[in-house]
């Protein structure tokens, strides 16, 4: 975990000519946090500095005591599907409309009464600060998802009607569960021969198709990066090679000294080997 952490530091520091210093560069996920510091610290001897901080309070209270509700006492508040409430004999419904539950749908028009996912979307790309730009591209991306999960499943593409629809386990070929001991040996590494007796893996077609999706994805974030962005990463490299004070923070931030880039890529270099030591070192048996 430190090796992972040191690796992604000395990254941004090697890129931060166009990843940290422009002001365009943008972390919506993080705007929350400097919005709150900033609304609870900015002109603390005001009136309106004492609403702000009520305000706060109320809020917070608000938030703590409600979500004892969809967390503990009643969690089918984080997923309510009127379609799935009007027919409940569908498999079809529950597939598409359901959700509540992992893996249990796709949850297509459910009402989320939890917080957690109401202002944070679970994760890093809440409603209330991701860009709406960013919010319709995922939206379709989810669309066309949903649409190709049913579609594999019905068609019983990749013998996905052996499996259950959404799932992330491994399966046998007849749709029971994958003994992942069988094909090792003992030392839990991999047996080809046992793989061999017992047969390969299979994914439900909806997991096969976020395998797919997930390798493409890395190569498309490159290429879209490439092609929109590229003229603007090389200006803004050359801006900084240039000492062009393009940013208002970074010309006060001028009065310190800038940390060498060989500290950076010091530190890259030196959390990757770790990285490596530890994970040969400690005979887990997984490569690189």
């Amino acid at each position: 975990m430190t090796c992972s952490q040191l690796m992604g530091y000395g990254l941004g520091g090697i890129m931060r000519s166009f990843l940290v210093y422009p002001t365009y560069i943008v972390f919506p996920n993080l705007l929350p946090t400097v919005q709150l510091f900033d609304a609870l610290h900015r002109g603390k001897k005001i009136m309106l500095q004492k609403k702000r901080v009520k305000f706060f309070w109320l809020v917070f209270i608000g938030i703590f005591v409600w979500e004892w509700f969809p967390e503990y006492i009643a969690p089918t508040l984080t997923g309510v599907s009127i379609f799935c409430l009007a027919n409940q004999n569908s498999a079809w419904f529950t597939r598409i409309f359901g959700g509540a539950a992992g893996n249990e749908g796709l949850g297509a028009f459910s009402l989320c009464f939890d917080w957690n996912y109401v202002g944070s979307g679970g994760g890093s790309l809440g409603a209330l600060f991701t860009p709406l730009s960013t919010q319709l591209s995922l939206y379709c991306g989810t669309v066309i998802c949903m649409i190709a999960f049913c579609a594999c499943y019905a068609r019983n593409v990749w013998n996905g009607q052996n499996f259950p629809f959404l799932s992330q386990s491994l399966f046998n070929e007849n749709g029971t569960r994958y003994n992942q001991l069988a094909i090792l040996d003992e030392n839990f590494r991999l047996d080809h021969a046992k793989l061999a007796a017992v047969g390969l893996p299979w994914f439900a077609s909806s997991q096969v198709l976020t395998k797919i999706g997930a390798n493409l994805a890395i190569g498309a974030t490159i290429t879209h990066v490439g092609i929109w962005y590229g003229k603007e990463i090389i200006e803004v490299i050359q801006k900084y090679r240039a000492g062009e004070n393009y940013d208002p923070h970074l010309a006060k931030m001028k009065v310190y000294p800038e940390v060498p880039m060989w500290w950076y890529i010091l530190t890259f270099v030196g959390s990757f080997a770790m990285a490596m030591a530890t994970m040969y070192t400690g005979h887990s048996g997984l490569p690189w």
